[in-house]
């Protein structure tokens, strides 16, 4: 049978293969198949080494050199599906509601409601069943409020996501009309919908991964995320970065004589090659793992599960308290009975039926009251609501998590170009053959022809990058290239007024060695009228230094000394701009192009025979890229907020100076100090280690960098080892680490056997000090005195860049920046614009406040409720101070409303001028606990003055029997009425209830500040949802009484 290409495929017919899906009239393998033959470690990896990529290739139908028949796309989508991996549905509400229902706490209330009805009915109470049956409607009120609130914060989160799949930006060396969206959802698996290069019955076609379908040739090159799992076809040599997968941090080599095996998810670090896809979307390992990812939990915030055991260690002892309560109380009350001391007269058994149920109740509200449901809820909105509020700010934060991290960021390490800078590079000024240039219009009148010919050539053929032109009109997206090369290709069409493309498609490229930010140069071979001729073009300080001669005013080769050099270099270093250098070189006619080796490290020098060697210097280009006017606000903001920047660049020293100086981030006066790439890892590794391009084995000086970074504020000419190796010391310094090393091992360990919500309170240096005692997040935090452990943010736009990225707390991408660095950051600048970072950190640190805000309203709430409690039930012998229902209306407006309310506060100046939290730092800080403590005790004195100094006297409004019934009930089942009561204790009890309630918002607008604020009404009237809140809560409250 004949198949694509006209080639014989016998492997299109499987035989015995029942299942296998039909193209056509070829039988092709079960995915089944297809997921055996890639499996990474199983036995069908022999069968897979047997075939090799032309037998899967035949079993597949495909000619590699063709490509896959674009009129079979459509029937391998029904074979073997779409390349989409499944999303996990979100919880509907039947399914949130039927989780609650779970709760061992909502059937203990039912059980005393029920228990209610009978000991009222037992003691013939006319309305027996009013105080059970209200219990039972406000319990399943309460329920499906709190389901509504789950549900809509759980879609809020999904549309978050969705926010975040259809972010869609431009990608430098995208593709032609093509933007990408990466997905977190998808990004988890390996799969974000990105641009690749296919080929498709012989034409190269730019599809979206989505798109690509089993059978199908894609091109990768460097920074590319393969689309699916797959085998490397012809003679390609890449570098793969499979950490997603396997979590090793080592790039692996893929050739098709040793492991030709590609999988999704994994991205190319260097090289080119061909990929034959086998297997896409659920079928790849990426699906695999994500579908397994599915029935775990998502992953926490440090607050979330900080916030989780405190609930979860607070519930335990809130069981253990209500325990004991029950048995106290109980042995008290028959002591007290046994020698008659029992104030109310006990003449049967349904007195004392009934003491018991109070006992009982009483100690179930110690259940309700104590539990802190709503902590962990709390957070994980305030997380939503953050990432939503910092993407209005163009802060696109893939992993809510992550907006948290934010807040605590202690350094930045940017990038400068585009980032503190506009990134619109433009040539300024040219130094040729010795003249200087700074009108550029001017230099093709005065340099000699030939000079100018190599300036045009070795602008348009050294470079990959594309530019839109008046010939060849391009949309902006698919402009390609770094800015840098951009300008230069506009330079060309100002000065020379020619197409690059023109050029381009005239010449013809024998040899190429591209840009790479460890070799710093990019040269070609081209051949000019039957002479290869050298084309180079890259850093000064590196170019020049494999220049011997150099081209003069007359355009003839003359000696190029080493003084010249250094001259050239000072000038090149004196502008404060961007430098890029040019030179050529004309090979001789025994010169064999085909022998000349590859591009290697200049570090070690380059091989003999190298077209690099002995290179004739032409001149220098100057670049200059305005800074953003916003940028120095945004600096001083940082160093407001104790946050260090440090810019790295791989510009030169006197340029990242001269834009560090124009943004305020350099201040000799405060000994702030620059440095190079070069002399930063001469002092910081060894000299081994030094020419190593392998950052993850290289081990750093610790003590020598902590001498070094305080100060750093800018490291110009650095590699992205460098770049790598700055965040690595960051975040291993313990220079500014919190703690004590004075506390003894056996105390620190038996502070580890506390639960994570106990606080120990000593006296140490004329301050408190507060203790975390969940060693997990072990710190100390004195009087706020600002020491911490370094928290780094580093921000990149290149494949380079994603090690940083990776290795810091967190990885911020710019939205113009490579698809590979936006699929690995955590967190998206969709603007490219420096101050929207410092908008995150204001953000992520108003997460952290409200989870402080709502933390302190509710042990409020709940030690007020537990001291009034007790002081009532064991120190007077009354009943509980309030009813089941009264209880739980407090507990609705304690978790769920009073957290709607606190975490809607907006994010204020006022943030940047404090110095940043530690999120392993204690939750409860000096002045809350202060706070804590004093509000209890005052809300508590007022609630049991209240409670026994007051005394109404009932009511003579006369009202009809069916009006007087209906009241009756109401205030019999929230506890106004008591029938035994003749002295008016049931309206005491009501009192008490609704002071409580009203103290309670009170204290919601006065724990919306926590840093000793006096006016804790600033800003409240701008907040229109906490007044909404607010407001619901007190018509509520009024309208039930």
């Amino acid at each position: 049978m004949l198949c694509l290409g006209g080639s014989r495929m016998d492997g299109c017919q499987m035989s015995g293969e029942p299942n296998a899906p039909l193209l056509g009239t070829s039988r092709l393998p079960t995915p089944e198949k297809l997921i055996a033959l890639m499996d990474m470690d199983g036995a069908q990896g022999n069968e897979r080494e047997e075939l090799g990529a032309q037998g899967v290739a035949d079993l597949l139908c495909v000619d590699t050199a063709q490509g896959l028949e674009p009129s079979l796309v459509q029937q391998r989508v029904k074979a073997y599906g779409s390349n989409l991996i499944k999303r996990k549905e979100p919880s509907t509400f039947m399914e949130i509601l039927q989780g609650n229902l779970q709760d061992l706490i909502v059937w203990l209330i039912l059980g005393a409601a029920v228990m209610a009805m009978i000991v009222d009915a037992f003691e013939g109470e006319e309305l027996w069943w009013a105080a059970g049956f209200t219990t039972m409607c406000t319990v399943v009120g309460v329920i499906i409020f709190s389901t509504a609130f789950e549900y809509l914060r759980g879609r809020q989160f999904i549309r978050l996501m969705e926010n975040v799949e259809s972010f869609n930006v431009v990608r430098p060396g995208g593709a032609p009309g093509v933007k990408s969206s990466p997905s977190l959802r998808l990004r988890r698996a390996g799969l974000g919908d990105t641009p690749q290069v296919v080929l498709r019955g012989g034409k190269m076609l730019t599809l979206r991964s989505q798109s690509v379908v089993v059978g199908d040739v894609v091109l990768l090159e460097t920074g590319d995320v393969p689309p699916g799992d797959g085998l490397l076809i012809g003679t390609g040599d890449l570098e793969l970065d499979e950490s997603t997968l396997t979590g090793e941090a080592e790039y692996i080599a893929k050739n098709q004589f040793e492991d030709n095996t590609i999988f999704a998810g994994t991205t190319v670090r260097s090289g080119s090659g061909r990929m034959l896809v086998v297997c896409t979307g659920d079928m790849t390992h990426a699906g695999k793992n994500n579908s397994l990812g599915d029935e775990e939990e998502e992953e926490k915030s440090g607050l979330e599960a900080r916030l989780e055991d405190m609930a979860e260690a607070i519930g335990y002892w809130a069981f253990v308290a209500g325990t004991a309560f029950f048995f106290i109380t109980l042995i008290e009350f028959l002591i007290l009975a046994a020698a008659g001391l029992w104030e109310h007269d006990l003449h049967s058994t349904k007195d004392y039926f009934s003491v018991l149920f109070d006992l009982f109740v009483a100690a179930l509200l110690v259940l309700i009251m104590g539990i802190p449901e709503g902590l962990p809820v709390a957070i994980s909105l305030n997380l939503v609501l953050g990432a939503k509020e910092m993407e209005k700010e163009n802060v696109l934060v893939k992993k809510p998590n992550k907006g948290e991290i934010m807040g605590t960021v202690t350094t930045v390490c940017t990038d400068k170009t585009g980032t503190l800078t506009t990134g619109n590079m433009a040539v300024v000024a040219i130094d040729v053959c010795g003249l200087h240039f700074a009108d550029i219009l001017k230099l093709k009148e005065v340099v000699p022809k030939q000079v100018a010919e190599h300036i045009k050539l070795n602008l348009a053929l050294n470079s990959t990058a594309r530019i839109s032109t008046t010939s060849h009109p391009l949309s902006e997206d698919s402009e390609s290239g770094s800015n840098t090369e951009r300008a230069l290709l506009r330079i060309l069409a100002t000065m020379f007024l020619e197409d690059f493309n023109s050029i381009r498609s005239t010449n013809t490229i024998e040899w190429s060695v591209p840009f790479s930010s460890t070799r710093k140069i990019s040269s070609i071979v081209v051949d000019l009228l039957g002479h290869s001729t050298v084309y180079s073009k890259g850093a000064p300080e590196v170019l020049l230094q494999l220049c011997t001669t150099q081209l003069d005013a007359s355009g003839k080769v003359v000696p190029f000394s080493d003084a010249q050099k250094k001259t050239m270099l000072h000038v090149a270093d004196s502008k404060g701009m961007r430098s890029i250098a040019i030179a050529t070189r004309r090979l001789p006619k025994s010169f064999d192009i085909a022998q000349a080796p590859a591009g290697s490290p200049l570090q070690a020098g380059l091989p003999e025979g190298s077209p690099e060697n002995e290179l004739s210097f032409v001149g220098i280009l100057c670049l200059q890229d305005p800074l953003r006017p916003e940028v120095a606000g945004a600096v001083a903001h940082c160093a407001t907020a104790g946050v260090n920047v440090i810019m790295v660049t791989g510009d030169s020293l006197s340029t990242a100076q001269a834009v560090a100086l124009g943004c305020g981030l350099l201040d000799r006066s405060r000994g702030d100090t620059v440095m190079q790439g070069p002399e930063f890892r001469g002092l910081v590794v060894s000299k081994d280690a030094q020419s190593s391009d392998d950052s993850n084995s290289i081990s750093i000086n610790q003590e020598a960098f902590d001498k070094i970074w305080p100060s750093l504020r800018v490291l110009a000419r650095s590699s992205p080892v460098d770049k790598y190796l700055l965040v690595k010391g960051l975040m291993n310094s313990e220079l500014y680490k919190s703690g004590r090393s004075d506390i003894h091992p056996d105390l620190q360990a038996r502070l580890r056997s506390y639960d994570a919500f106990l606080l120990m309170v000593i006296t140490h240096a004329g301050g408190l000090v507060f203790f975390d005692l969940d060693m997990k997040y072990w710190r100390i935090a004195v009087n706020g005195d600002g020491r911490r452990v370094e928290v780094v943010a580093v921000t990149g736009d290149g494949v380079n860049d994603i090690p940083a990225m990776q290795k810091a707390n967190v990885g911020v991408a710019m939205g113009g920046g490579h698809q590979a660095a936006v699929e690995a950051a955590e967190v998206v600048l969709t603007d490219d614009k420096f101050s929207s970072l410092v908008m995150g950190i204001k953000w992520g640190r108003n997460i952290r406040d409200a989870a402080c805000k709502f933390i302190q309203f509710q042990l409020i709430i709940t030690f007020v409720f537990m001291l009034v409690l007790l002081v009532e039930v064991l120190v007077f012998m009354n009943s509980s101070p309030l009813s089941l229902v009264q209880s739980l209306w407090l507990n609705l407006v304690q978790d769920t409303l009073g957290a709607l309310a606190l975490a809607s506060d907006r994010a204020d100046t006022d943030m940047l001028k404090r110095k940043p939290i530690s999120n392993a730092a204690p939750l409860i800080s000096q002045r809350m606990y202060v706070n804590i403590v004093a509000q209890t005790l005052f809300q508590s004195c007022q609630l049991l003055l209240l409670a026994h100094l007051y005394e109404l006297e009932e009511s003579d409004t006369v009202e009809s029997d069916s009006d007087a019934l209906l009241h009756r009930w109401w205030d019999y089942a929230m506890g106004r009425v008591d029938d035994s009561d003749s002295d008016g204790s049931g309206y005491n009890s009501a009192i008490v209830f609704n002071v409580m309630v009203m103290q309670t918002l009170a204290n919601q607008f006065c724990m919306r500040k926590i840093y000793g604020e006096i006016n804790f009404l600033a800003g409240a009237k701008d907040n229109a949802w906490f007044i909404a809140v607010s407001s619901l809560e007190f018509g509520l409250q009024v309208r039930a009484h």
